[in-house]
């Protein structure tokens, strides 16, 4: 018996809601590889989409609100990883977006991805970088306070390991932002003119991410300043 033309055509919409999904998940896959094997990340698209997503505020269809209210609405760790994953959110098919709208959390949840990955040194470069408008503000505020939190996890977590001889006996992060003044030069000068540090300022942040110390428990082991 011959399907009826109903019939037929919804064989070809399940079809290309299976595309779709084949498309959708071929782009998040090999982040997730990268990511689990702590690689460098194409971060180049992360600041792109950033951009190009809060500029142009694109919509889907009949959908009133823009594509970039909807992906922040995902959480800060599941819109990063859908903006490293595809080229251009923008201009992505619709279909495919609202796929990856609906299904990226539950897929992100399943994955037992390292804790903090989204505090990489490439990531915090990337938002450190990105320029503070209206359209950005947020984002880039729940962002910092995403890293700020992974940064007080790690602290507390290295203060509770005992018994190995190599690892880190303390570790100095999300310093108090009046210790820059302190700084000697060319250090002090290095830190007031990054944009994180412009950021924090002009949203009176009490605490800075431009700093933090590593002390060894091995005494002859050196201590590591970062800034």
């Amino acid at each position: 018996m011959r399907p009826t033309f109903n019939e037929l055509n919804t064989i070809n919409h399940a079809s290309f809601h299976l595309h779709d999904n084949d498309q959708v998940l071929e782009k998040l896959e090999p982040i997730i590889r990268l990511i689990r094997r702590g690689k460098q990340l194409p971060v180049r698209k992360l600041s792109f989409n950033i951009r190009k997503l809060s500029d142009g505020n694109p919509k889907t269809g009949s959908h009133d609100e823009p594509r970039w209210a909807r992906l922040q609405n995902l959480g800060c760790e599941t819109a990063v990883l859908c903006m490293i994953a595809f080229n251009s959110l923008a201009t992505l098919a619709g279909d495919e977006f609202e796929w990856l709208l609906e299904n990226v959390q539950r897929y992100l949840a399943i994955q037992s991805l390292p804790c903090g990955w989204i505090a990489s040194e490439q990531i915090r470069q990337v938002m450190a970088r990105a320029l503070r408008q209206p359209n950005t503000l947020s984002f880039l505020e729940s962002y910092h306070k995403h890293e700020f939190q992974i940064s007080d996890n790690k602290e507390q977590h290295v203060r509770k390991r005992t018994g190995d001889e190599t690892q880190m006996k303390y570790m100095f992060s999300n310093a108090p932002a009046g210790i820059i003044s302190t700084l000697p030069e060319p250090f002090k000068k290095a830190v007031e003119n990054s944009q994180l540090w412009k950021w924090e300022r002009k949203h009176r942040l009490t605490k800075t991410g431009c700093l933090g110390t590593l002390f060894p428990r091995d005494e002859m082991q050196d201590v590591s300043l970062t800034i």
